[in-house]
C-alpha cells in the first residue's frame, strides 16, 4: 500500500472517531500531585469526591492523608507537604492558619451519637451511660472515644460527658483511641459495649445508634478548611469543588450538616 493511501485511511478514521465523540484523552505532560490532609471521619466522604473531582480534571493525582486533627496539624507546621488542611475543629485549624497566615473557613458540621453492638437491644440516653457500662458484659464496660487529650471527637465528648453529668463517673473508664475511626473499631471489634462518635462514622456494619446526643452538651462542632498552596491549580480547584452541589450532597449523605453561616 502506497504511502498516500495510508495517510488516506488514517484521515478518514480520525474523522469517524470525531463524529462518534471518541476522541482519545490527551497525554499529560505533567500530573500535578494534590495532598490533601483531612480528619479522620472525612476519608471515605473526600475519597468519593475526590474519584468525581478527578473524573473531571485530567492530569491530578489525588492524595488524601487522614488522621487525627491534632496529629495532621502537627505534622504540616513541621513541613508535611499539604495542599489543603480540614480539620474536625478550630483550634488545629487555627494551628495551622496561624503558620500560613491563614483565616480557617467553617465548612459543615456534625453530630455525636452513642453507639454499641449491633446485637445491643435498647436505647438510652447520655445521662444514664455510666448504668449501662455497669451492665455491659464486653470490653470491661469501657467507652471508646476519641482521645480527649487532643481528638477533637473526644474532646466534644467529653464536653458532653461534662454537661451531662456523667464525666466522673466514666473517665476512668474509657478506652481512648488516636482518632475516632479507631472508638469505631473498639465497638465493632468488641474492645468496648459502647463508644461515643460522630454521626457520619456511625453507618459502618456490626454497629447501631443508641441514641443522639443533644448538641446543646457541647461545643458546635465545625469542620474548618484551608487552602494551603493557592500556587497549585488543581488545590484551588478542588478546594472550590468541596463546595459544589455534588459535594455537599455527599456530606449530607454520609450525615454531615451544612454550615449556613459563621
Amino acid at each position: 500500500m502506497k504511502i498516500w493511501q495510508k495517510l488516506q485511511i488514517l484521515l478518514t478514521l480520525s474523522f469517524v472517531a470525531l463524529a462518534f465523540g471518541v476522541v482519545p484523552a490527551l497525554a499529560c505532560a505533567r500530573t500535578e500531585q494534590l495532598n490533601i490532609f483531612v480528619a479522620a471521619s472525612l476519608v471515605d466522604v473526600m475519597g468519593e469526591i475526590g474519584d468525581e473531582f478527578g473524573a473531571q480534571i485530567n492530569c491530578v493525582d489525588i492524595r488524601i492523608i487522614p488522621g487525627a486533627s491534632s496529629v495532621l496539624s502537627r505534622q504540616i507546621n513541621s513541613g508535611a507537604p499539604a495542599d489543603i488542611f480540614i480539620s474536625a475543629d478550630r483550634f488545629n485549624g487555627d494551628l495551622v492558619g496561624d503558620e500560613f497566615d491563614i483565616l480557617p473557613a467553617a465548612m459543615f458540621g456534625n453530630r455525636l451519637v452513642i453507639i454499641a453492638s449491633e446485637n445491643f437491644n435498647g436505647n438510652f440516653e447520655i445521662e444514664q451511660l455510666a448504668d449501662f457500662l455497669d451492665t455491659g458484659n464486653s470490653g470491661a464496660g469501657r467507652l471508646a472515644i476519641g482521645d480527649p487529650a487532643h481528638v477533637p471527637a473526644g474532646i466534644y465528648a467529653k464536653e458532653a460527658l461534662q454537661a451531662a453529668g456523667v464525666w466522673e463517673l466514666v473517665k476512668d473508664r474509657l478506652a481512648p483511641a488516636g482518632d475516632v475511626r479507631a472508638a469505631v473499631a473498639f465497638v465493632v471489634n468488641g474492645a468496648a459495649p459502647f463508644g461515643i462518635v460522630y454521626l457520619s462514622d456511625a453507618g459502618f456494619e456490626g454497629i447501631k445508634i443508641v441514641s443522639e446526643i443533644n448538641d446543646v452538651l457541647h461545643e458546635p462542632i465545625k469542620y474548618w478548611g484551608l487552602l494551603l498552596n493557592d500556587e497549585n491549580n488543581s488545590a484551588a480547584a478542588f478546594f472550590n469543588f468541596i463546595g459544589s452541589k455534588f459535594a455537599q450532597n455527599v456530606f449530607i449523605e454520609a450525615g454531615f450538616t451544612p454550615i449556613i453561616s459563621d
